[in-house]
């Protein structure tokens, strides 16, 4: 299995009668539907890793970063990284993604409409910052009459895919 070049690895199938003789996958009494159980669990997903090029390519884009300008003289930030305005001198306030993140309105995410209907009928989740705080997300959506567990889990996954291509 190759994940580049430097990243090789072998692969191995292992022997399931010398696990299952060893119980490995044996949990209190070891049934054989407690083994069956854990050997179907599926394997750890990888985080997806995104490029731009592969999300947009052989398009010539002309971008130009919306900055907040100085909030004293209003004069435009010459980079994002600037501390203090090149114009009059004063400290510039930066802008916390995290905030912008949290601000965001459930219904500006890529869910269906009636998803993000029923979400909002509710009333459990108003904006990210609202998702983010609660602690069980899953069980919280399951309770939503007519979502229950697939819908719960593929909204979820819909909204943790579009927290982490923001912060990307």
């Amino acid at each position: 299995m190759s994940h580049g070049e430097d990243r090789k690895y072998d692969v191995y199938i292992p022997n399931y009668l010398f696990l299952i003789n060893n119980k490995t996958f044996s949990t209190g009494k070891g049934t054989i539907k407690d083994i069956l159980y854990k050997i179907k669990l599926k394997n750890e997903k990888h985080a997806i890793r995104r490029k731009f090029e592969s999300i947009i390519s052989s398009i010539e884009i002309d971008l130009k970063l919306n900055l907040e300008p100085c909030q004293n003289c209003g004069t435009p930030r010459l980079n994002e990284n600037s501390q203090f305005c090149h114009n009059c001198g004063t400290k510039l306030i930066a802008k916390n993604v995290l905030e912008e993140l949290g601000k965001i309105p459930i219904s500006k995410l890529p869910l269906t409409e009636w998803r993000r209907h029923v979400i909002k009928e509710q009333g459990i989740y108003k904006n990210i910052n609202d998702y983010l705080a609660d602690k069980n997300p899953l069980a919280t959506l399951k309770q939503i009459k007519g979502i229950w567990n697939v819908k719960s889990e593929d909204i979820v996954q819909t909204i943790d895919t579009f927290i982490e291509d923001f912060l990307n």
